[in-house]
């Protein structure tokens, strides 16, 4: 904004004399004050100002005289992370954690970047070889973030009590052999650090960050790239090797940062262009006070690469993405269903007015929109088209421009007609059982948007900005997952699965439709957070809102103490006809209580619930006189409110009692043979229960 001209010299004046106090930390000169006053004609010329203070001769001496503290120029690291204009945010969640950082100096540098609802801790980690875990009580913290020291690796079998070992062996090595044997020793050593953390992950998440991999190729830019003389490459293969040994963890991940330096650009971050690459951290005047003697003053190495504001951005960047993966460890409120419209959402304009070719319809955005929608689908998320056109013609249309690209095979449900949208995503939410609040509906146009929006205050929803969209899919915390189960990879066809089986249950009788199935259910019982079925038990257990008899969310921290105590899971199988649901119900069971109980939406209305009840109600009373349970009204749990009371329990306002066992649906088949426990005892129990 251009300043009145009464105004522009006193606010030149002003800025100019508070950029050599605070910069040079002096008065200003009248040769000085004059030539900048000269050059600031509006407010935007204040941030160019700064920044020649910054860089200028007088204040680098300054600094490395020790005169005066470094400067930062003024920079919104905050936003330079982002585009400039956003699409709609997906993410409407915070999270108060508590934190714990281990690592070297490198790590204290996020401290002061996590939100400020977020509780830090910070511990000088790692430093010598032999460190060990440091004495704090862990369950005070949500999640303990470790930057292990990529200079002890590189220094395997160096002495033990020292930091200076073989962390240049590397540049000496020549032949295939040599390299990979001191490849193998590192990794080895890798996976003794990485072992160290196993006890804590029972208490508490862990998160480890990857090691920073080089900027470039430093033996050439013709060299092989993938060689292990390559030291960027080499140290990408012990990315890989931690990653390996973290995912054997329960409880632990693996979060790269390399990723965030990259896209930041790493010349202006990474100190590698100067020091040596086991120092693997971020650019700073490390030392310069040692190197004041030299016949030749140098420029400091953050003014060399301006590299201070750039590498805040990371710092504040990383400290975010640490709270997004604990998002989405946790699982609040994800999105679990996408429905798109078609014209100008999936494709370029009108594909049945429009006489664009083909290939322009797809070109550019829309092929990057629709690879987001098939990873988003690859994660165990659903697919759905709600679109005003005529079914058939647009159904042709759809196959002919998208070929292999992306089939209709890929949506659970198509909504193509001239309803309005809002009862057609009704329709949808209720075949797949997915509440409104997890789900997004895209489309081009904001009407259709409001409309939908007047029915369902909490669906999410982008309109605006459709160059965002693919961003907001595949970055968004309530799009991603932690992993992915074998359930997960196959809900579309599981939905699909489910909707055809509700089409056969209009037709026909509910008994005979049930019986028809041909339903098939085991149980295993879950006393060990390795067990294989463990993850997708948790995962159930923690995205489940509608059946959900108390609405609980539970943490691994918690799980472990329940089985120490002797609790257990029960998890339930089912297959039908069709295909094999997998994992779709948990009961939690700590000695005569049944602590909850959760179904798969997937499987509503088959009363599989009730063939587990009676199995959860007969282990208990083996031990026990009376089995008590409890429901909690979560606000979205409505549909299992009658669950214990329809299996012949007495209630007492919120809880429940029985000490009878109840009968399981005659049409469910249960196939003991595949019936799974730890303990003998209860498995000789599983097999003659029914």
């Amino acid at each position: 904004m251009s300043l009145p001209e009464d105004d522009a010299a006193d606010f030149a004046e002003k800025w100019v004399k508070i950029a050599y106090q605070s910069i040079l930390g002096r008065d200003a000169d009248e040769a000085g004050l004059k030539a900048h006053m000269e050059a600031i004609k509006s407010e935007a010329e204040i941030p160019h100002l700064l920044r020649s203070f910054v860089n200028s001769q007088e204040h680098i001496d300054n600094v490395r005289r020790g005169k005066i503290a470094n400067v930062e120029p003024p920079y919104n690291y905050q936003t330079a992370r982002l585009p400039t204009t956003q699409a709609e945010s997906l993410d409407q969640e915070t999270l108060n954690a508590k934190i714990l950082l281990l690592g070297t100096c490198g790590i204290s540098g996020f401290v002061d970047y996590f939100p400020e609802n977020c509780k830090v801790d910070n511990i000088l980690w790692g430093s010598s070889q032999i460190d060990l875990l440091p004495e704090v009580d862990l369950e005070n913290y949500d999640a303990v973030v470790v930057s292990l020291t990529l200079r002890h690796i590189l220094g395997a079998n160096s002495v033990a009590d020292t930091t200076i070992g073989k962390e240049l062996l590397w540049a000496q090595l020549h032949s295939e052999d040599e390299l990979q044997g001191y490849f193998d020793s590192c990794k080895e050593l890798l996976d003794s650090k990485v072992a160290l953390f196993a006890s804590c992950s029972k208490k508490v998440k862990v998160l480890f960050l990857s090691f920073l991999e080089p900027t470039s190729n430093h033996m050439g830019y013709l060299f092989p790239r993938f060689h292990l003389r390559n030291p960027s490459f080499f140290v990408m293969k012990l990315n890989e090797a931690m990653s390996q040994a973290v995912s054997a963890i329960s409880n632990a991940y693996y979060l790269d940062i390399n990723e965030i330096l990259n896209g930041y650009g790493k010349y202006s971050v990474q100190d590698d262009s100067v020091l040596y690459i086991g120092h693997a951290s971020y650019v700073g005047d490390y030392g310069v006070d040692y190197d004041n003697k030299r016949l030749q003053q140098s420029t400091l190495v953050s003014q060399l690469y301006q590299s201070i504001s750039p590498s805040k951005t990371v710092f504040y960047t990383v400290a975010h993405r640490i709270i997004d993966s604990l998002k989405i460890i946790k699982q609040t409120n994800p999105i679990k269903i996408i429905i798109t419209d078609l014209d100008d959402t999936l494709w370029r304009g009108v594909a049945a007015d429009d006489a664009m070719p083909d290939w322009q319809r797809l070109e550019g955005w829309p092929l990057g929109y629709i690879e987001a929608l098939l990873i988003f689908k690859a994660r165990g998320g659903l697919l759905a088209i709600a679109s005003k056109n005529s079914e058939e013609e647009t159904k042709i249309r759809f196959n002919k421009l998208l070929g292999d690209r992306i089939s209709l095979d890929a949506f659970v449900s198509l909504k193509i007609n001239f309803e309005p949208k809002s009862k057609n995503i009704a329709e949808i939410l209720k075949e797949v059982n997915i509440l409104p609040a997890n789900a997004l509906f895209i489309d081009d146009n904001p009407r259709e948007i409001d409309e939908v929006k007047h029915l369902f205050p909490e669906i999410r929803t982008l309109s605006k900005e459709h160059y965002d969209w693919r961003r907001q899919i595949l970055t968004s915390v309530s799009t991603q997952v932690a992993s992915i189960s074998s359930e997960s990879a196959n809900r579309t066809a599981s939905i699909q699965a489910l909707i055809e089986r509700n089409l056969h249950r209009e037709q026909s009788s509910h008994e005979d439709w049930l019986a028809s199935l041909c339903l098939t259910q085991h149980h295993v019982l879950l006393q060990s957070i390795e067990h294989h079925h463990f993850q997708r038990a948790f995962e159930l257990l923690n995205k489940t809102n509608q059946f959900n008899t108390t609405g609980r969310r539970w943490d691994l921290r918690e799980v472990a103490e329940l089985f120490d105590q002797g609790g257990f899971f029960v998890s339930a199988f089912l297959k039908d006809k069709t295909m094999d649901s997998g994992l779709i119900a948990v009961a939690i069971v700590q000695e005569n209580k049944i602590l909850q109980v959760v179904l798969s939406c997937r499987v509503f209305g088959l009363g599989v619930e009730y063939a587990m009840g009676r199995l959860v109600t007969l282990l208990i009373l083996k031990n026990y006189g009376q089995v008590t349970a409890t429901i909690e009204d979560s606000g979205k749990n409505l549909t299992c409110h009658a669950y214990f009371k329809n299996m012949g329990f007495h209630q007492s306002e919120n809880h429940f009692y029985s000490s009878t066992v109840p009968e399981a649906p005659q049409y469910i088949h249960l196939d003991s043979s595949k019936n799974e426990s730890i303990e003998f005892e209860r498995a000789t129990l599983l097999e003659n229960c029914f």
